[in-house]
């Protein structure tokens, strides 16, 4: 995940989360993780639900832990991430 990026600069990322401004950051975030969604063969064959999901989960998430002051590291977020989304398990059920 990109949350070693987003740690470099957890503290301008905080100051766009305290001004509101958090949305100047999400469409990029949205559209990067877009092009990762794409570019996996695995993440590719997921429907649109699915994918809204993720990027939405993985926005809110890197959101949380900025707020929360960036404690946990980048390795255990992201593990903490993968646990929930166990893409062997997803079906289009």
């Amino acid at each position: 995940m990109s949350f070693n990026y987003w740690q470099r600069d957890a503290e301008t990322l905080d100051l766009l989360i305290k001004n509101q401004l958090f949305y100047l950051i999400e469409q990029p975030f949205y559209s990067f993780l877009e092009k990762i969604i794409a570019e996996n063969s695995q993440l590719n064959q997921l429907n649109t639900i699915q994918k809204s999901f993720i990027l939405g989960g993985t926005t809110q998430a890197m959101r949380s832990w900025i707020t929360n002051g960036s404690k946990d590291s980048p390795v255990e977020i992201t593990e903490t991430l993968l646990k929930i989304i166990n893409l062997a398990t997803l079906s289009d059920h």
